[in-house]
């Protein structure tokens, strides 16, 4: 199985990261799947994030995934072990290749 990388940063509207608060960002599958070798369960992958907002995360192309995989990105903002708050973002279908993540909410969606 080959993965594609997909990167990005994470802001606030202002596109400056959070300073005052510590990010913890994962991604997952809207559900579970097939890959080509087994089973794809529907399981949080955790996305180090840099300094600057920054982050990259290898994901299985969404079309390697039956029924092709949608993905989502999901944070939480933590000062020391208190959430501070949360946030999630659309849905969204992995390329092969990977890409930024910013182009990939206006890719179509598969049919079917």
């Amino acid at each position: 199985m080959t993965t594609s990388e997909y990167s990005g940063r994470v802001t606030d509207f202002g596109e400056t990261p959070f300073p005052g608060a510590k990010p913890r960002l994962w991604v997952e599958q809207v559900r579970a799947g097939f890959l080509p070798d087994g089973l794809a369960a529907r399981k949080r992958v955790q996305v180090p994030v840099a300094a600057d907002g920054g982050f990259t995360v290898s994901l299985a192309p969404s079309s390697s995934v039956r029924p092709p995989a949608m993905y989502i990105f999901r944070c939480e903002w933590l000062d020391d072990d208190t959430v501070l708050g949360w946030t999630d973002w659309p849905e969204f279908f992995a390329p092969v290749g990977g890409g930024n993540i910013s182009s990939l909410i206006d890719l179509p969606l598969p049919s079917g």
